[in-house]
């Protein structure tokens, strides 16, 4: 076969011959035979692969990086898969302590030198690399035995170990026991020197020369300065932060930047200097080659230079591995040692052997090899070629003698000692191989044994341990298994080991005299003395292993048939010492006498022999410097501070919490600020609050007056008319009043003011008196009750404080202010009124003082009118004493009655004053009457005592002289007769005390034979008559009890208003005594029963989602129960993973009701009894509430997660997560991993809208500010980004946000093409309609789509002449039957107040209308009204438009005679006002006109009345419960239908709709405020628990 593949490669070489001569005369054959050369390219051979591969053609696996170790001795697991062996042997550190300590010094039997140790290392690390940890994070941690006096501080209590890697692919039965992987080739193939690898060898070449790139290359590639000659023959940094080695140097106890570090080909090259050194000499040799080759051949190329250097390298070092090095290693009288070398020390080589595995075995890795930690001295000197050796620098400064480089500080710091000076390497190395090696015993140093580098938690370990440890690890066998299976002799006790007795009663106590528990390291360790090496046991191990990687290596130098080499170049590769690789490479500091012939042996004569600290011992550990003790690191402590934990929580997530909500507070104000404008604009009167703000540069009081006195005189001599006074008013001033006590409709209407004298009895005093336009008196106010004067800048602003009397805040302009001060001093000055001017700087503070003693001036006079009639009722009713208040209400503690009566004696109140003092209108006729009759002196003023004459017959108990005084009112002709005129007079002057609209005669007249019979209307009514009808009118005896200020109605009559208020209420009340709720269960079935769908969708959602949420958690927390992720953050990623799972789940599910056009096509469907499709919004929120909780699990499982990554080592974490990166220098802490990864920034952005969507979807908010709600929640667009964005990393999985998230997305964007494709055009506005209290009604084109549009729809509307993006929502009002479509549209809001403008000023100016566009319709629930039998409509406010189109729905069906199934409708309409919705009244009494009255109930329920009966409640019931008993009509609304005067008691009307009705089905259907939709709710509620309730009501309701 062999024979075949040669003949195939000569003839390939023969062509290739001959395409060279073809090409260039002047070429030559590579070779035809030996003898020819080619000498502008070298022999076409084949070079030696980076990884092992494909060295075997027959087995191509052997040998290869990142393969299995090669089993040679059975495993012996302890469940026979991975379990460490010997599970119960001794603890590691024990056995190290008891078999391995000792002190160091004594000189080896065997001359072997330093040097000759540390290139075992440096071979150690060409041919195996078994030490990296699995990307499963297991480990072996050695316990600290009680006592350990070395590990004090290792809080963990125990040393860490890491398993080591393994095949994944195995431990999983005995078998297919656990197998571990080394690194690197097995072959000696220049891995030391060229790295393991294609791309690792690229990153450290020149490219130039074939050199290997030195430090000054690497400088000069960066634009840096080469700073000395050495930088050349030195290797490069690692500026590339390729990934070497780099744990804390022990010596520093923190991580350093590995940019510091020498890059060689082996990642651990820089473990201590003396290694380093290794790496050095062979760079530098692979140089010498690559300058030597292209000297001799200059027409080669880069990579030819490369290449052959590289091949003349590895011959080299294989030659000395295997012929100079290792027979000083293994015992000549090993059994195969004759394989090696014969009997004259050259080499045995028999040829290459393709059946032979040259793969490192468990038990040479894990075990044998490691016998060279036995020669490791504690330090290594330096010298110079002169013997002189170096004193080196301790820690702390001093000397060390017998001066040496401590080993145990050196770790991971070789770069300090070798650019410490110029001539640092060539020292070093003179320095090796001056000194003997430590004696071949069981004794090892503690630079080894206590304090070889360790992690950052621990940064010095017991290497010895973890020998003990790693050979557990393995599942090596014991000592005698080993023996065995090597054909030596196993050991029958412990005494059989060549050692001292001593030693093996060390070894016995400490194994409990049981061999099977002899571990394979300590066996073969106590060997080595009797060896003076290596003992049999691993004599032969790694005798075996050489052997192998030799014969088993294609591209060994000494193979003939790989074409490597000719026979010359063999002989000068074998003619080639350690020695003259040294010298040679040593720059001219090292000459061939200046060290021994052989580096690796110190004989007799050789130059500098080390120095002895005493005669008879060599180097110890007492002679140097301390090795540092060992650290440890609070990852959590140390995250804490890296990581800025507090600032990522406090201010990240809780900062996002208080930042949305101070921006929900804000806009919610803003909102209401400007529906505040909105309706001030509107004309809406708004009482004015009081400000607290004050300027903070607010010029003192007198630097005011003084400007103020100055302008006022300059003004007051101008004497400039004011044109806008009327010619009999000039002596008065125009002023506009801004507030009273008790005028509280008179905010900013213009007042004329003057200061007037006027005769109060036989006295003459001035008065500050203020008339309306008409030139009514609105308030006199004598000089000597004005206490102070407030004025504001240029005396715009003046505010009159009064003692007894109500202040008055007036606004002037700056010359009628000016004035109007000069009047009022003069009239304070002639009254000699000790009063006090006071100035304030801003309007905002009059506004303050105004307002604050306007309220406790009211409260003042109330009380002492209160004081006064107390007296007048504790002579009449017991049951109206109105309660004395010493320090009770409003007025200021320790009132008493002569303030009481100092204010009675000043008051004189206005005919205005009073009627705001009793609560009634100034303007209507009972008013002036009542006024006109009290003022018994006919000054125009009511005094305190003709207050109390009025007033009293109205506090007596007998109601016949109340009445009787009525009629006296009336009885104008005082005939003793009220006529017809009169009676009208009556009615009506009561009936414009409700504030409804005027009362005609057709209406006075109906009441009027309601109320006292129909010969009234004929013949009168005389005294007697009329005092008995009064008295049987509760409701206004009730009203005129109500003209007492701070009276209450008498209890039995308010009793019996409230019972005859109540629908049936004698009726309810006797069917709630005998009613009986149900018992739990069968309210729960009828429940359910009521709200099946609902309900098994519910629960269809919440059991899905916990499934889906356990899935995950299950897979995580059981399946992943070994995974790393699961080792290391226990429940915590399994939580995260379930929630993650679940959120993703209902934040897709919560898509799906935005597909308003797929909802509404799906209500024409079968999918319609099946899915809740009314319940779309609630599943919307239920949804999103759900993800929202989810995300919260989400987000504390992982800040647990980030916790325990951020606590765990880098490495560790590193080989989790492969998608991210970070340099060995580099904590990954809290804060990188939330702030500088794709996963941690995506989910804190996902974090924070998701509490911005959340807090701005509060109800407040969207009732406040719907622009900024509606705004906010399209951020769903960019949380969907941020879902994917967030599992696209693949920190922990594969993405798996498309599996939930695609098809509601994609559903979702369909559903939206479709609106778009509707909305896009502009629809023409056939009419717009200003209805009364902002209603805006638009009557708009059908446009395409709107051909099946039904009753109950909504649509969602944009006029671009308002805002270009802003979509609102409306109930549609119109019939599907019109041509057209009408949304009836109130002013609640900036944008449908802004909409009501804008066609208000269309149609003023006669302007074309703005153009709308419109999306849907869209189905909900009021659409299935036709579906129901018996239906229930309750509408409040403008929720009564979706009734407009399904009434006037119904009107045309029944008007075109088609079949209708709905048996009834009753209709509840709730309103504060029946003139709101003036536009609802015409269309109810269009639909009344076709619909029967058995179809259509109509029940109206105005609630501006107060819930206790006010006077004009009280009258408005009375006259409309007579009105409706005399035409059946509401007098209100004119419809055939009950009003009612208060909130609707839906816990009583329902029940007796339901006895109504029963057993017909009864569907509720609510359009209105949430609390009236929880009131319809309740009493559905509480109708269903009755036992009554056969068949169970079923309401839906959409709130806003």
């Amino acid at each position: 076969m062999r024979a075949a593949m040669h003949g195939k490669a000569g003839v390939m070489l023969a062509l290739v011959c001959v395409l060279a001569v073809a090409l260039k005369a002047s070429a030559q054959c590579p070779y035809v035979s030996e003898a020819e050369e080619l000498p502008d390219h070298p022999r076409p051979v084949e070079y030696q692969g980076w990884d092992g591969f494909y060295n075997n053609l027959a087995h191509p696996e052997w040998g290869v990086a990142d393969s299995n170790l090669l089993r040679i001795l059975p495993p012996k697991y302890a469940d026979g898969q991975y379990a460490p062996s010997n599970p119960d042997g001794p603890n590691p550190r024990s056995v190290s302590e008891a078999t391995m300590a000792g002190n160091t010094g004594i000189i080896p039997d065997i001359p072997r030198t330093v040097f000759w140790t540390h290139y075992g290392q440096q071979v150690v690390e060409e041919i195996l690399d078994a030490q990296r940890n699995p990307c499963v994070p297991e480990y072996v941690n050695i316990p600290l035995p009680d006592g350990d006096s070395l590990y004090t501080n290792y809080t963990q209590g125990f040393i860490p170990l890491p398993r080591a890697r393994f095949n994944y692919r195995t431990g999983w039965a005995p078998s297919v026991p656990r197998e571990q992987l080394t690194e690197i080739s097995a072959f000696i193939d220049g891995t030391l020197m060229y790295g393991p690898n294609k791309p690792w060898a690229d990153s450290i070449r020149s490219f130039e020369g074939g050199r290997l790139r030195s430090k000054a290359d690497g400088k000069r590639a960066r634009g840096l300065a080469v700073s000395s000659s050495v930088e050349e023959h030195l290797p490069d940094t690692n500026w590339l932060g390729l990934p070497v080695a780099n744990p804390p140097a022990p010596f520093y106890g923190k991580l350093q930047s590995a940019a510091r570090l020498y890059l060689l080909g082996n990642p651990r090259t820089n473990e201590n200097p003396f290694l380093l050194s290794m790496g050095i000499l062979w760079f530098r040799e692979h140089n010498y080659h690559a300058d030597r080759l292209a000297a001799e051949n200059p027409t080669w190329t880069d990579e030819e230079l490369f290449l052959e250097a590289r091949k003349w390298t590895i011959a080299m070092h294989q030659k000395v591995t295997l012929y100079e090095w290792l027979p000083l290693v293994v015992h000549n009288s090993s059994a195969r040692y004759s394989e090696l070398v014969d009997a004259n020390g050259d080499s045995a080589y028999s040829g290459y052997k393709d059946y032979v595995n040259p793969q490192i075995s468990h038990v040479f890795q894990s075990a044998a090899m490691r016998i060279g930690h036995t020669f490791v001295t504690p330090g290594v000197h330096r010298r110079t070629a002169s013997c002189d050796f170096y004193e080196e620098t301790a820690g702390d400064g001093t000397k060390s003698y017998p001066r040496a480089i401590r080993t145990c500080n050196s770790y991971f710091r070789p770069e300090e000692f070798i650019d410490e000076y110029d001539n640092s390497f060539e020292e070093l190395v003179m320095g090796m191989t001056s000194q003997l090696t430590e004696r071949e015993d069981n004794i090892i140093t503690e630079d080894l044994r206590g304090f070889v580098f360790g992690p950052l938690e621990a940064t010095r370990r017991d290497l010895m341990a973890i020998n003990i440890q790693r050979a557990r690890d393995h599942g090596l066998p014991s000592y005698n298994d080993a023996r065995i299976h090597f054909g030596l002799a196993p050991i029958t006790d412990f005494s059989d080991l060549p050692v001292s007795a001593d030693l093996v009663t060390a070894t016995r106590e400490v194994y409990g005299d049981e061999l099977e528990h002899f571990d394979i390291w300590t066996g073969g360790l106590l060997e080595s003395e009797a060896f003076d090496g290596p003992g049999e046991l691993f004599s032969a191990i790694i005798l075996d292993q050489f052997l192998r990687i030799r014969d088993g290596d294609r591209f060994w130098f000494e193979n003939e048939l790989n074409g490597l080499f000719t026979d010359e170049e063999r002989e000068l590769i074998f003619n080639t010492t350690i020695h003259d690789i040294i010298v040679r490479n040593s720059r001219g500091v090292i000459t061939t006498d200046d060290i021994p012939a052989n580096p690796f042996l110190f004989q007799a004569g050789d130059p500098c022999p080390q120095p002895e600290p005493e005669p008879g011992r060599q180097l110890s550990q007492t002679d140097l410097e301390p090795c540092t003790n060992p650290q440890t690191y609070d990852y959590f402590q140390r995250s804490y501070d890296i990581g800025s934990l507090p600032l990522t929580v406090a201010l990240g997530l809780g900062g996002t919490v208080v930042l949305a909500l101070g921006l929900m507070i804000f806009f919610v104000r803003r909102g209401r600020k400007q529906r505040q404008l909105l309706r001030e604009t509107a004309g809406t009167i708004r009482q004015q609050a009081a400000s607290t703000r004050r300027s903070s540069h607010r010029p003192g009081a007198e630097a005011v007056r003084e400007g103020n006195r100055a302008i006022r005189d300059e003004l007051a001599e101008l004497d400039m008319p004011d044109e806008s006074v009327p010619d009999d008013r000039r002596h008065l001033f125009k002023a506009r009043i801004r507030s009273h006590g008790f005028l509280s409709n008179t905010n900013l209407e213009v007042v004329y003011v003057g200061v007037i004298h006027e005769r109060d009895g036989d006295q003459v005093g001035a008065s500050v008196v203020v008339y309306n336009r008409d030139g009514e008196v609105l308030q006199s106010v004598p000089v000597n009750d004005v206490r102070a004067f407030h004025t504001g800048p240029l005396y715009r602003s003046v505010y009159l404080s009064c003692q007894s009397g109500v202040g008055t805040s007036l606004i002037f302009n700056a010359l009628n202010g000016a004035k109007f001060t000069v009047k009022l001093e003069q009239g304070l000055d002639d009254s000699h009124a000790p009063i006090e001017a006071v100035v304030h700087a801003t309007d905002d503070d009059i506004l303050e003082v105004s307002a604050r003693e306007s309220t406790a001036a009211r409260t003042r006079i109330n009380d002492a009118i209160e004081y006064a009639l107390n007296g007048v009722f504790a002579n009449s009713d017991p049951d109206f004493r109105a309660t004395q208040r010493r320090h009770g209400g409003g007025q200021d503690a320790g009132t008493t009655d002569q303030d009481h009566e100092r204010v009675l004696r000043n008051l004189r109140l206005s005919q205005f004053e009073f009627a705001g003092l009793i609560g009634l209108p100034s303007e209507h006729e009972f008013v002036i009457s009542l006024f006109n009759f009290a003022d018994f002196n006919g000054d125009g003023y009511l005094s305190a005592s003709e207050i109390i004459q009025v007033l009293k017959p109205f506090s007596e108990s007998d109601p016949t002289r109340r009445s009787s005084l009525l009629f006296d009112f009336y009885d104008k002709d005082h005939s003793g007769m009220l006529d017809l005129d009169e009676l009208r007079e009556f009615i009506i002057s009561l009936y414009a005390l409700t504030g409804l609209d005027d009362l005609s005669d057709e209406q006075a007249d109906t009441l009027l034979k309601t109320i006292f019979g129909e010969h009234a209307m004929q013949t009168g009514v005389n005294r007697e008559q009329f005092v008995s009808d009064i008295a049987q009118q509760p409701h206004l005896q009730d009203a005129l009890d109500r003209l007492l200020p701070g009276a209450k109605p008498k209890k039995d009559r308010h009793a019996a208003a409230a019972a005859d208020a109540a629908a049936g209420a004698e009726d309810d009340d006797e069917r709630d005594d005998v009613q009986e709720r149900k018992g739990w269960l069968l309210r729960w079935s009828d429940y359910v029963a009521a709200n099946r769908l609902d309900c098994f969708w519910f629960m269809a959602f919440m059991v899905s989602t916990a499934l889906i949420f356990y899935e995950r958690f299950w897979r995580y927390e059981i399946v992943r129960l070994h995974g790393g992720l699961r080792a290391i953050t226990g429940y915590g990623v399994a939580t995260t993973r379930g929630g993650a799972s679940a959120m993703m789940w209902t934040f897709s599910l919560a898509v799906l009701p935005l597909c308003r056009n797929t909802l509404t096509f799906l209500r024409g469907t079968f999918v319609a009894k099946v899915l809740p499709l009314d319940s779309a919004i609630e599943f919307h929120k239920l949804a999103a509430k759900t993800g929202f909780l989810f995300v919260c699990v989400h987000l504390i499982g992982h800040v647990i997660n980030f916790y325990n990554i951020s606590t765990q080592p880098a490495a560790d974490v590193g080989c989790l997560f492969r998608q991210v990166f970070w340099t060995s220098d580099f904590l990954p802490h809290f804060g990188w991993w939330v702030f500088q990864t794709v996963t941690g920034l995506s989910g804190f952005l996902l974090t924070l809208v998701c509490i911005f969507m959340f807090i701005f979807s509060l109800q407040i908010v969207r009732r406040s500010s719907f622009a900024v709600f509606w705004s906010v929640h399209h951020l769903w667009v960019l949380f969907f980004a941020l879902l994917y964005l967030h599992g696209a990393a693949r920190l922990v999985q594969e993405p798996f946000t498309y599996f939930f998230a695609t098809g509601p997305l994609v559903l979702l964007a369909i559903d939206k093409l479709i609106s778009l494709s509707r909305s896009h055009h502009d629809l023409n506005v056939q009419e717009a309609l200003l209805l009364p209290s902002g209603v805006l009604c638009l009557q708009m084109d059908k446009p395409p789509g709107f051909e099946a549009m039904q009753s109950g729809q909504w649509l969602r509307l944009k006029c671009t002449a308002v805002s270009k993006y802003e979509w609102h929502p409306f109930t549609i009002s119109s019939a599907p039957q019109e041509n057209f479509v009408s949304v009836h549209i109130r002013s609640a809001g900036p944008w449908t107040t802004k909409l009501r403008q804008v066609f208000a000023e269309a149609k003023s100016t006669g302007a074309d209308l703005p153009t709308v566009q419109l999306e849907g319709p869209f189905g909900e629930i009021h659409q299935d009204w036709l579906n129901s039998s018996v239906a229930v409509f309750v509408g409040g406010g403008i929720g009564v438009t979706p009734y407009a189109s399904i009434l006037q729905d119904l009107a045309w069906r029944y008007h075109n005679n088609q079949n209708v199934s709905l048996r009834h409708i009753h209709f509840i309409w709730v309103t504060r006002t029946q003139k709101e919705y003036e536009w609802m009244v015409e269309l109810i009494r269009e639909v009344q006109a076709e619909i029967p009255d058995d179809v259509l109930t109509v029940d109206v329920y105005i609630t501006q009345g107060k819930r206790d009966y006010d006077l004009r409640t009280s009258l408005m019931f009375m006259f409309e419960r007579n009105h409706i008993e005399g035409s059946k009509v509401s007098l209100l609304t004119g419809l055939r239908a009950t009003t009612n005067f208060q909130r609707p008691n839906f816990e009583k009307i329902l029940p007796a709709l339901r006895d109504q009705f029963d057993p017909l089905p009864i569907s509720i259907y609510t359009c209105g405020p949430p609390a009236l939709a929880n009131a319809v709710e309740n009493g559905t509620r509480s109708t269903n628990e009755s036992e009554a309730t056969s068949v169970p009501l079923r309401h839906h309701f959409v709130s806003f």
